[in-house]
Protein backbone atom coordinates (compact mmCIF):
# COMPACT_ATOMS: atom_id res chain seq x y z
CA UNK A 1 0.00 0.00 0.00
CA UNK A 2 1.83 3.56 -0.51
CA UNK A 3 1.96 6.12 2.08
CA UNK A 4 0.57 9.17 2.45
CA UNK A 5 3.93 10.89 0.87
CA UNK A 6 3.33 9.04 -1.97
CA UNK A 7 -0.32 10.25 -2.19
CA UNK A 8 -3.86 8.91 -3.18
CA UNK A 9 -4.60 5.98 -5.00
CA UNK A 10 -7.73 5.57 -6.72
CA UNK A 11 -9.78 2.54 -6.08
CA UNK A 12 -13.36 3.42 -7.97
CA UNK A 13 -13.59 5.06 -10.49
CA UNK A 14 -17.40 5.27 -12.24
CA UNK A 15 -18.43 6.48 -15.83
CA UNK A 16 -21.76 6.94 -15.97
CA UNK A 17 -24.89 8.83 -17.84
CA UNK A 18 -27.02 9.08 -14.63
CA UNK A 19 -26.27 11.35 -11.89
CA UNK A 20 -29.51 10.65 -9.36
CA UNK A 21 -28.89 10.01 -5.55
CA UNK A 22 -30.47 6.21 -6.03
CA UNK A 23 -28.10 5.24 -8.80
CA UNK A 24 -25.16 6.75 -6.94
CA UNK A 25 -25.99 4.93 -3.82
CA UNK A 26 -26.53 1.86 -5.53
CA UNK A 27 -22.58 1.77 -7.05
CA UNK A 28 -20.75 2.88 -3.29
CA UNK A 29 -23.32 0.16 -1.89
CA UNK A 30 -22.02 -2.52 -4.40
CA UNK A 31 -18.24 -0.72 -4.27
CA UNK A 32 -18.88 -1.83 0.06
CA UNK A 33 -19.88 -5.42 -1.02
CA UNK A 34 -17.14 -5.71 -3.05
CA UNK A 35 -15.00 -4.17 -0.40
CA UNK A 36 -16.20 -6.44 2.57
CA UNK A 37 -15.73 -9.81 0.17
CA UNK A 38 -11.95 -8.86 0.10
CA UNK A 39 -11.28 -7.76 3.63
CA UNK A 40 -12.84 -10.92 5.36
CA UNK A 41 -16.12 -9.36 5.89
CA UNK A 42 -15.09 -6.08 7.62
CA UNK A 43 -15.77 -2.98 5.70
CA UNK A 44 -13.63 0.14 5.37
CA UNK A 45 -15.46 3.24 6.20
CA UNK A 46 -13.90 6.42 5.51
CA UNK A 47 -13.24 9.33 7.82
CA UNK A 48 -13.80 12.41 5.39
CA UNK A 49 -15.19 12.46 1.83
CA UNK A 50 -14.00 15.80 -0.08
CA UNK A 51 -17.19 16.25 -2.40
CA UNK A 52 -18.16 19.18 -5.32
CA UNK A 53 -21.47 20.87 -5.02
CA UNK A 54 -23.59 17.75 -6.17
CA UNK A 55 -26.50 17.24 -4.11
CA UNK A 56 -27.09 13.91 -5.43
CA UNK A 57 -23.83 12.92 -4.39
CA UNK A 58 -23.83 14.32 -1.13
CA UNK A 59 -27.35 12.36 -0.49
CA UNK A 60 -25.80 9.17 -1.66
CA UNK A 61 -22.41 9.26 -0.05
CA UNK A 62 -24.44 10.57 3.62
CA UNK A 63 -26.90 7.20 3.47
CA UNK A 64 -24.26 4.68 2.21
CA UNK A 65 -21.54 5.98 4.72
CA UNK A 66 -23.38 6.69 7.85
CA UNK A 67 -25.89 3.95 7.97
CA UNK A 68 -28.45 5.13 5.88
CA UNK A 69 -28.87 8.38 7.70
CA UNK A 70 -30.66 11.36 6.21
CA UNK A 71 -28.73 14.71 4.48
CA UNK A 72 -30.86 16.60 7.13
CA UNK A 73 -30.31 14.44 10.18
CA UNK A 74 -26.26 14.61 9.32
CA UNK A 75 -26.65 18.63 9.33
CA UNK A 76 -28.33 18.48 12.43
CA UNK A 77 -25.67 16.64 13.70
CA UNK A 78 -23.05 18.46 13.02
CA UNK A 79 -24.83 21.31 13.83
CA UNK A 80 -24.83 19.56 17.29
CA UNK A 81 -21.34 19.12 17.44
CA UNK A 82 -20.32 22.73 16.31
CA UNK A 83 -22.43 23.31 20.04
CA UNK A 84 -20.03 21.05 21.29
CA UNK A 85 -22.95 19.01 22.58
CA UNK A 86 -22.24 15.85 21.08
CA UNK A 87 -19.45 13.13 22.83
CA UNK A 88 -16.35 11.56 20.73
CA UNK A 89 -18.47 8.60 21.27
CA UNK A 90 -20.65 10.11 18.96
CA UNK A 91 -18.56 10.90 16.36
CA UNK A 92 -16.50 7.80 16.23
CA UNK A 93 -18.04 6.16 13.44
CA UNK A 94 -19.31 8.99 11.51
CA UNK A 95 -18.29 10.02 8.25
CA UNK A 96 -17.92 13.84 7.45
CA UNK A 97 -17.93 16.02 4.79
CA UNK A 98 -15.62 18.69 3.32
CA UNK A 99 -16.55 21.12 -0.08
CA UNK A 100 -13.63 20.75 -2.65
CA UNK A 101 -11.52 24.43 -2.51
CA UNK A 102 -11.52 23.42 -6.22
CA UNK A 103 -14.50 23.51 -7.21
CA UNK A 104 -15.04 26.55 -4.53
CA UNK A 105 -12.78 28.78 -6.71
CA UNK A 106 -14.23 27.63 -10.15
CA UNK A 107 -17.52 29.36 -8.33
CA UNK A 108 -16.16 32.26 -7.03
CA UNK A 109 -14.08 32.99 -10.27
CA UNK A 110 -17.85 33.28 -11.93
CA UNK A 111 -18.76 35.54 -9.16
CA UNK A 112 -15.83 37.21 -8.24
CA UNK A 113 -14.03 39.07 -11.21
CA UNK A 114 -11.18 40.20 -8.90
CA UNK A 115 -8.28 38.44 -8.36
CA UNK A 116 -7.45 40.07 -4.86
CA UNK A 117 -11.09 39.33 -3.70
CA UNK A 118 -11.14 36.19 -4.98
CA UNK A 119 -7.85 35.28 -3.45
CA UNK A 120 -9.15 37.01 0.16
CA UNK A 121 -12.66 34.97 -0.35
CA UNK A 122 -10.76 31.58 -0.71
CA UNK A 123 -8.76 32.53 2.34
CA UNK A 124 -11.80 32.55 4.37
CA UNK A 125 -13.36 29.73 2.87
CA UNK A 126 -10.40 27.95 4.44
CA UNK A 127 -10.67 29.53 7.62
CA UNK A 128 -14.23 28.69 7.80
CA UNK A 129 -13.55 24.85 6.87
CA UNK A 130 -11.75 25.30 10.43
CA UNK A 131 -13.75 26.65 12.50
CA UNK A 132 -14.45 25.12 15.31
CA UNK A 133 -17.54 26.53 17.32
CA UNK A 134 -20.88 28.46 15.48
CA UNK A 135 -19.81 31.65 16.66
CA UNK A 136 -16.25 31.98 14.50
CA UNK A 137 -18.02 30.33 11.78
CA UNK A 138 -20.49 32.78 11.45
CA UNK A 139 -18.07 35.87 11.36
CA UNK A 140 -16.04 33.90 8.79
CA UNK A 141 -19.29 33.50 7.02
CA UNK A 142 -20.34 36.96 6.84
CA UNK A 143 -16.70 37.89 5.80
CA UNK A 144 -16.73 35.49 2.83
CA UNK A 145 -20.47 36.94 1.83
CA UNK A 146 -19.32 40.56 1.71
CA UNK A 147 -16.32 39.70 -0.54
CA UNK A 148 -18.68 38.87 -4.16
CA UNK A 149 -19.95 42.65 -3.49
CA UNK A 150 -17.45 44.93 -2.73
CA UNK A 151 -15.53 46.94 -5.25
CA UNK A 152 -11.75 46.52 -5.30
CA UNK A 153 -11.00 50.35 -3.77
CA UNK A 154 -14.03 49.64 -1.06
CA UNK A 155 -12.70 46.04 -0.07
CA UNK A 156 -10.90 46.98 2.62
CA UNK A 157 -12.68 49.08 4.10
CA UNK A 158 -16.17 46.46 4.11
CA UNK A 159 -13.79 44.15 5.73
CA UNK A 160 -12.21 46.82 8.47
CA UNK A 161 -16.20 47.00 9.02
CA UNK A 162 -17.05 43.45 9.35
CA UNK A 163 -13.95 43.06 11.75
CA UNK A 164 -15.16 46.19 14.07
CA UNK A 165 -18.70 44.08 14.70
CA UNK A 166 -16.56 41.09 15.51
CA UNK A 167 -16.29 42.10 19.33
CA UNK A 168 -16.00 38.74 20.87
CA UNK A 169 -13.75 35.56 19.91
CA UNK A 170 -14.67 31.73 19.43
CA UNK A 171 -16.68 30.63 22.54
CA UNK A 172 -17.90 34.06 23.40
CA UNK A 173 -14.12 35.26 24.91
CA UNK A 174 -13.69 39.00 24.30
CA UNK A 175 -11.12 39.87 21.81
CA UNK A 176 -8.18 41.54 23.12
CA UNK A 177 -7.18 45.00 22.27
CA UNK A 178 -4.60 45.66 19.38
CA UNK A 179 -1.42 45.76 21.97
CA UNK A 180 0.17 49.44 21.24
CA UNK A 181 3.54 48.46 23.16
CA UNK A 182 5.38 45.25 23.92
CA UNK A 183 4.12 45.29 27.70
CA UNK A 184 0.50 44.19 26.15
CA UNK A 185 -1.11 41.85 28.16
CA UNK A 186 -2.19 38.44 27.14
CA UNK A 187 -5.41 37.17 28.08
CA UNK A 188 -5.93 34.10 30.09
CA UNK A 189 -8.00 32.36 27.98
CA UNK A 190 -5.52 32.34 24.97
CA UNK A 191 -1.91 31.68 27.11
CA UNK A 192 -2.56 27.65 26.34
CA UNK A 193 -1.32 28.87 22.64
CA UNK A 194 1.70 30.52 23.87
CA UNK A 195 4.43 28.10 23.53
CA UNK A 196 7.31 30.55 24.30
CA UNK A 197 7.47 34.06 25.05
CA UNK A 198 10.76 35.48 25.90
CA UNK A 199 9.10 38.58 27.80
CA UNK A 200 8.89 42.30 27.01
CA UNK A 201 11.91 43.34 25.12
CA UNK A 202 13.00 45.10 21.90
CA UNK A 203 14.33 41.64 20.99
CA UNK A 204 10.63 39.41 22.18
CA UNK A 205 9.90 35.99 20.81
CA UNK A 206 6.94 34.89 21.40
CA UNK A 207 6.14 31.13 20.05
CA UNK A 208 2.31 29.77 19.25
CA UNK A 209 1.03 26.47 18.70
CA UNK A 210 -0.48 22.94 19.93
CA UNK A 211 1.05 19.82 21.01
CA UNK A 212 -0.95 18.33 18.28
CA UNK A 213 0.73 20.16 15.41
CA UNK A 214 4.43 20.22 17.26
CA UNK A 215 4.19 16.12 17.17
CA UNK A 216 3.26 16.62 13.23
CA UNK A 217 5.97 18.46 13.17
CA UNK A 218 8.62 16.55 14.97
CA UNK A 219 7.83 13.47 13.15
CA UNK A 220 8.37 15.07 9.79
CA UNK A 221 11.31 15.05 7.84
CA UNK A 222 10.83 18.27 5.53
CA UNK A 223 9.91 21.65 7.00
CA UNK A 224 8.53 24.77 5.45
CA UNK A 225 9.66 27.71 6.70
CA UNK A 226 9.09 31.26 5.75
CA UNK A 227 7.52 34.92 7.10
CA UNK A 228 5.04 37.66 6.19
CA UNK A 229 5.26 41.25 7.16
CA UNK A 230 2.17 42.62 6.28
CA UNK A 231 -0.06 41.00 8.69
CA UNK A 232 1.82 41.42 11.87
CA UNK A 233 0.53 45.34 13.98
CA UNK A 234 3.51 47.50 14.62
CA UNK A 235 4.71 45.99 17.82
CA UNK A 236 6.28 42.93 15.97
CA UNK A 237 8.37 43.27 12.63
CA UNK A 238 7.15 39.66 11.08
CA UNK A 239 4.95 36.67 11.14
CA UNK A 240 7.42 33.76 11.00
CA UNK A 241 5.39 30.20 10.43
CA UNK A 242 6.88 26.40 10.36
CA UNK A 243 4.74 23.99 8.38
CA UNK A 244 6.21 20.44 7.72
CA UNK A 245 5.08 18.12 4.95
CA UNK A 246 1.89 15.70 6.18
CA UNK A 247 2.00 13.99 2.38
CA UNK A 248 -0.31 14.02 -0.10
CA UNK A 249 0.43 17.98 -0.80
CA UNK A 250 -0.73 18.83 2.41
CA UNK A 251 1.31 21.18 4.75
CA UNK A 252 -0.33 22.16 7.98
CA UNK A 253 1.38 25.31 10.00
CA UNK A 254 2.70 23.45 13.60
CA UNK A 255 4.47 26.92 14.80
CA UNK A 256 3.54 30.92 14.04
CA UNK A 257 6.14 32.90 15.95
CA UNK A 258 6.38 37.08 16.22
CA UNK A 259 9.64 38.46 15.71
CA UNK A 260 10.66 42.00 16.62
CA UNK A 261 13.40 41.50 13.92
CA UNK A 262 15.09 39.31 11.18
CA UNK A 263 18.68 39.08 12.25
CA UNK A 264 20.31 35.57 12.35
CA UNK A 265 20.38 35.63 15.90
CA UNK A 266 16.74 36.03 15.96
CA UNK A 267 16.02 33.29 13.71
CA UNK A 268 18.98 31.19 15.87
CA UNK A 269 16.96 31.83 19.01
CA UNK A 270 13.56 30.92 17.25
CA UNK A 271 14.64 27.92 16.21
CA UNK A 272 16.61 26.99 18.97
CA UNK A 273 13.11 26.91 21.12
CA UNK A 274 11.34 25.27 18.31
CA UNK A 275 13.81 22.41 18.79
CA UNK A 276 13.52 22.72 22.22
CA UNK A 277 9.86 21.85 22.71
CA UNK A 278 10.49 18.91 20.07
CA UNK A 279 14.16 17.37 20.85
CA UNK A 280 12.98 14.09 18.82
CA UNK A 281 12.37 15.97 15.68
CA UNK A 282 13.47 13.65 12.91
CA UNK A 283 13.72 17.14 10.46
CA UNK A 284 16.53 16.14 7.69
CA UNK A 285 15.58 19.93 5.00
CA UNK A 286 14.22 23.06 5.92
CA UNK A 287 12.70 24.84 3.02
Amino acid sequence: MPTKAEGNLPVLDILSSCHEAAWIQGMLLSFNSSVRRVNNGCLVTPRYIVTDFSYALMHACVQVFNDSMQLDAYLQLTYTILERRCTLAHMKNITFFILCAVHMLKALLKTVPNKDSRALAMTYFAALQHTMDLQAAAWTYRAIALVPWSQRETLARTLQRARKKATTAAGGIPLPPIPSDVRFKKPNAFTDMVLFDSGPTDDQLIMLGCDELLDGLARATLWLADGTFKVVQDVFFQLYSIHFDFGSGIHPAAVYCLLTNKTSNTYGQMLDEVLSHIPQAKMRNVF
